[in-house]
C-alpha cells in the first residue's frame, strides 16, 4: 500500500515518513512468474494461478485491490491459447475494471521461439487490459504507463534476457526517458513503480 505522497514536505522522504492507515492510496497485488500453460504430472501452473489469485483476494478481506502488478513470464510459451486461459482464470476471480492488469512481459512471454510478439499480446490481451494506458502504441510494443489512484506505473521491455547483458531497443530508451521526465514534471516527489 502506499500513502499520498502530497502530505510529504520537500524535506522528507517516503521511506522516513510514519505509516499512516488510515491514508491508503492504493493497494495493489504483486506476483511473478505465474507460467499460466505449464503442466506436469506433479504441478498445473493454472490451478496454481487460480490459488494464488485466491489467497491474495482472502489476504486483502475479500476486497479488490486496485491493481494487480505481474513482473513477468505470465505465460509458459508465449501463446494466444495461454493468454487466453490466463484472462479466464483471473476473470474468474477479479472484475477487470476494478482491479486491472498491469502486466510485464518476461522471457517466456514474448523471447523464445515460437512466443507471440509484443503487438501480439496486446491483441490477445484485449483493450480491457490495456484502457488505462496513457500510450496504446507504447503499450504494443511492452512499455505500459498508467496511473492509479495518483501512482504512475511503467513497464518497461525488455529486447534481450541475457544475464549480466540484458537490453532494449533504442526506441524503449528514448520511451522510458520521455515518460520518466514527464512524470517528474508533474510532480518530482510523486511515487513510480517501474
Amino acid at each position: 500500500s502506499i500513502e499520498d505522497s502530497s502530505t510529504i514536505s520537500s524535506s522528507e522522504t517516503i521511506a522516513t515518513k510514519e505509516f499512516d492507515d488510515e491514508n491508503i492510496v492504493m493497494t495493489a497485488a504483486v506476483i511473478s512468474d505465474p507460467h499460466v500453460g505449464f503442466k506436469d504430472t506433479k504441478v498445473d501452473n493454472n490451478v496454481t494461478f487460480k490459488n494464488t489469485l485466491n489467497a491474495l483476494k482472502r489476504l486483502n478481506g475479500d476486497k479488490d485491490f486496485d491493481v494487480l502488478l505481474s513482473a513477468g513470464d505470465n505465460t509458459q510459451n508465449g501463446t494466444k491459447d495461454e493468454v487466453e486461459q490466463l484472462m479466464d482464470i483471473y476473470k474468474s476471480t477479479y472484475d477487470i475494471n476494478k482491479t486491472p492488469l498491469f502486466f510485464c512481459h518476461g522471457n517466456h512471454d514474448t523471447y523464445w521461439s515460437g512466443c507471440m510478439t509484443t503487438t501480439g499480446f496486446y491483441d490477445a490481451y484485449g483493450e480491457d487490459v490495456y484502457k488505462n494506458d496513457f500510450d496504446q502504441t507504447a503499450a504494443k510494443l511492452g512499455n505500459r504507463h498508467m496511473k492509479v489512484n495518483g501512482i504512475h506505473l511503467v513497464a518497461v521491455q525488455m529486447s534481450t534476457y541475457q544475464p549480466g547483458n540484458n537490453t532494449f531497443t533504442p526506441q524503449t530508451e528514448t520511451w522510458v526517458k520521455e515518460t520518466l521526465d514527464a512524470i517528474n514534471l508533474e510532480n518530482p516527489l510523486q511515487p513510480v513503480i517501474v
